[in-house]
């Protein structure tokens, strides 16, 4: 059972960064077109698709009854145009629907930074939350490096936490 769901999961985030649709949003980036004096993303290794599955596993109650099925995956995509999608879609305590990052990025040696972000939340059926769409919110910044032959990307947040993604289209490259 938890192989098929790791399975679905990835299927699925492959597909939604492929798409580049979600709940049939496409993200249309507004305003003057970046230059490439603007942003520093030319012939760098991060274009393209990066995944993580995250965990899964079983939801109990306190009397450890099931309760649910908890899942995770997340993935970005970064375009050569200096823009990029963030995605997270989830089913447990802490999120239970996609959230959704878009916005422009640069890279300043093992510096990315990521800016004028807009949100989305689109719930999961029966979420107590509202969605919403194009929320502005904070700059982030992460020391990054490429690994495995360039087919792993590690991000590593303020406090030192790193994240791993592999890539998921290698043939973008």
């Amino acid at each position: 059972m938890e192989i098929k769901l790791i399975g679905v999961l990835f299927v699925l985030t492959v597909a939604l960064l492929v798409s580049g649709c979600c709940c049939c949003y496409n993200y249309v980036p507004s305003g003057p077109a970046p230059t490439w004096n603007d942003i520093d993303v030319t012939d760098n290794g991060l274009v393209g698709a990066w995944g993580d599955l995250g965990a899964t596993g079983n939801i109990v109650d306190a009397g450890g009854n099931f309760v649910g099925d908890a899942y995770g995956a997340e993935a970005y995509r970064f375009y050569d145009d200096g823009t990029y999608q963030y995605r997270i879609i989830g089913s447990g305590l802490v999120i239970t629907g996609l959230a959704e990052v878009h916005g422009q990025y640069s890279i300043d040696g093992d510096t990315l930074l990521l800016y004028d972000n807009k949100d989305n939340w689109y719930p999961a059926l029966g979420e107590s939350q509202p969605g919403y769409k194009n929320k502005a919110s904070d700059d982030r910044s992460y020391e990054f490096r490429l690994e495995d032959d360039d087919n792993q990307l590690v991000l590593i947040d303020e406090y030192g936490v790193e994240s791993y993604f592999d890539r998921i289209d290698v043939d973008d490259r």
